[in-house]
């Protein structure tokens, strides 16, 4: 870059030229003078800019001659204990995965939270207690209404006489009947009143037990409890007179006695009639004391309504199309009567 000239008058030679000014470089660059060219050369490559991630930004930095790296990944979201966060590199995004479990079917008196320290969910509740239940009662539980239902009815008490009692057995589930009918009257059904005269013969003259009986003047009469007669009253000779005996407002089966006015005293057999089978369910046999024979049969209801009169085959009775109950029959022999009851079933 110079150049020599010969200077006559101070005889030499002058030199004149300024080399080219040394190029501005980066910190990376060097720069050498190259004589053949006569310019300066500049070598030296900028250091290769580093990878960044997707949320990183490179930036050379001539003071230190690299490359600042700056950005910072965003923050890992919190995730349940069924989830997982992975980053995505190319959204430069967490991406959460993951399903909470399935929460259990309850029943109705169940609830279900979910344990984030065991991860699975905790059922909770107690049915409610099942209720105490009489005998004949069932108890299911209702998942609609939550409840128990308590179902079924005690049996119907059955229809008592007015000398039983009806209690519920909770052991056996039915009802215990208790209870003792009066007793009959017992006695001579026959029975001969001897007064010098006749008006002095009354009811208190006949010998029945217990004493303290009540009279009436027919079956009917003594079945319904009604038209009572007193102590005093004349006996009619050849009549029936009916004795009754009470417990309380309790009948007991009326017990006949058929009486014999007269001034002298008559010995009669006394007569009495066997009922067998008792309960009965088609034939009602009867068998009497002293092979008396048996002149009429009546037989009536509860009620005091006569179902049936018999006057003859008197040993047996067909009670096949009787409706089940109790029934009161009446044996008459040679102006005797005897009364019973049987049950036809």
């Amino acid at each position: 870059y110079e150049t020599a000239t010969f200077n006559s008058t101070t005889c030499s030679w002058d030199v004149t030229g300024t080399q080219p000014t040394q190029p501005t470089t980066a910190c990376y660059e060097t720069a050498t003078f190259n004589s053949t060219t006569c310019s300066w050369d500049v070598t030296g490559t900028q250091p290769t800019q580093p990878t960044t991630a997707c949320y990183e930004t490179a930036t050379f930095n001539s003071t230190t001659c690299n490359w600042d790296v700056t950005g910072t990944q965003p923050t890992q979201p919190t995730v349940a204990c069924y989830q997982t966060a992975t980053f995505n590199s190319t959204t430069c995004n967490w991406d959460v995965t993951g399903t909470q479990p399935t929460q259990p079917t309850t029943a109705c008196y169940e609830t279900a939270t979910f344990n984030s320290t065991t991860c699975s969910w905790d059922v909770t509740g107690t049915q409610p207690t099942q209720p105490t239940v009489a005998c004949y009662e069932t108890a299911t539980f209702n998942s609609t209404t939550c409840s128990w239902d308590v179902t079924g009815t005690q049996p119907t008490q059955p229809t008592t006489a007015c000398y039983e009692t009806a209690t519920f057995n909770s052991a056996t589930c039915s009802w215990d009947v208790t209870g003792t009918a009066p007793a009959t009257p017992t006695g001579q059904a026959l029975q001969n009143v001897t007064v010098p005269n006749s008006p002095d013969a009354t009811l208190a003259n006949l010998a029945v037990s217990p004493s303290n009986v009540t009279w009436f003047a027919n079956l009917a009469d003594a079945l319904a409890g009604t038209n009572t007669l007193p102590n005093t009253t004349v006996l009619t000779n050849g009549a029936t007179y009916y004795a009754v005996n009470f417990v309380g407002t309790c009948p007991s089966t009326p017990f006949a006695v058929t009486v014999n006015v007269t001034l002298k005293v008559d010995t009669f057999v006394a007569f009495t009639v066997r009922l067998f089978p008792n309960p009965a369910s088609s034939v009602l046999y009867l068998q009497t004391t002293n092979n008396l024979e048996v002149d009429t049969i009546k037989i009536y209801d509860m009620m005091g309504k006569t179902i049936l009169t018999q006057t003859s085959n008197n040993t047996q009775v067909d009670v096949a199309n009787f409706a089940n109950g109790i029934y009161v029959i009446e044996a008459i022999s040679e102006g005797q009567k005897f009364i019973g009851k049987f049950v036809k079933e």
